[in-house]
C-alpha cells in the first residue's frame, strides 16, 4: 500500500465531517419506509455473486495509504486485490475453506484463522471483512446486533452502526434490478475508511 504523506489524518477528519453534514435528513422510520428497507435488504441478502473494482483510502492514528481495490465475492468466499500505485506492489487476500490466505508484495504467502489478524501483522491496519461484504451491498451483517441504523426516504441505508464501527453511505447506483452504495465511509477511533466504488457487477 501507498503510505502517502499527502494523506494526514486532519484531511481525512474534515472529509469525513463533511460527509456526516451532507447526509440526507432520516427520522423515525414510517411504515412506507420501513416496507421498502426490509423489501430490499431481504433482496441484497439474497445477492451472493459480486464484484466491485474501486479505490480505498485507510488513516491510522500514526499513518495513510491509498490504493485500487478488487473484491470479488462468491457466496461465503471472498478473493481481494490491494493495488497500491506506482509499482510498489500488490497484495492478494483469499478465503479458503479453512483458513484466510494472503499472498504479499514481494510473493510470501502467509495464512491464518482470520483475514483482520493478517491485515494486522503485515499491513499495520485491518477492516472488517467478513461483515464488510454486507456493508458494501448497503445492509447489515446479520450475525451482529446493530447498534443505529438510520434510512433515506427511499428505505436505503445512510448510516450505521455495527460491530464497534460507524458505517456511512454517501450515494447509489442502479447495478441491474439493485441499487448498490458507490461511496462508504467507515471509522472507528483507531481507524477511518473511505471507500468509491467505480463499478459493480451482479453474478
Amino acid at each position: 500500500m501507498m503510505r502517502d504523506s499527502l494523506f494526514p489524518g486532519a484531511w481525512f477528519a474534515a472529509l469525513l465531517a463533511a460527509a456526516c453534514a451532507e447526509l440526507p435528513s432520516t427520522g423515525p422510520f414510517g411504515d412506507t419506509n420501513a416496507q421498502s428497507w426490509e423489501a430490499r435488504r431481504a433482496a441484497l441478502e439474497r445477492v451472493r455473486r459480486w464484484s466491485l473494482y474501486g479505490r480505498i483510502a485507510i488513516q491510522t492514528e500514526q499513518e495513510g495509504w491509498t490504493a485500487g481495490l478488487r473484491w470479488f465475492q462468491r457466496e461465503d468466499s471472498y478473493y481481494l486485490r490491494v493495488m497500491a500505485p506506482f509499482g510498489q506492489g500488490t497484495y492478494e487476500l483469499e478465503r479458503h475453506p479453512r483458513a484466510v490466505v494472503m499472498r504479499t508484495a514481494n510473493n510470501k504467502i502467509l495464512t491464518a484463522d482470520d483475514p483482520e489478524t493478517l491485515m494486522r501483522e503485515n499491513l499495520g491496519w485491518s477492516i472488517p471483512v467478513e461483515g464488510l461484504h454486507y456493508w458494501l451491498l448497503g445492509i447489515p451483517d446479520p450475525r451482529s446486533p446493530i447498534a443505529m441504523l438510520r434510512l433515506d426516504n427511499k428505505g436505503r441505508m445512510t448510516d450505521m452502526e455495527q460491530a464497534g464501527w460507524r458505517i456511512q453511505v454517501r450515494g447509489y447506483m442502479h447495478t441491474g434490478d439493485v441499487e448498490l452504495p458507490v461511496k462508504l465511509f467507515l471509522y472507528t477511533p483507531r481507524v477511518r475508511v473511505r471507500l468509491a466504488v467505480q463499478r459493480w457487477e451482479i453474478r
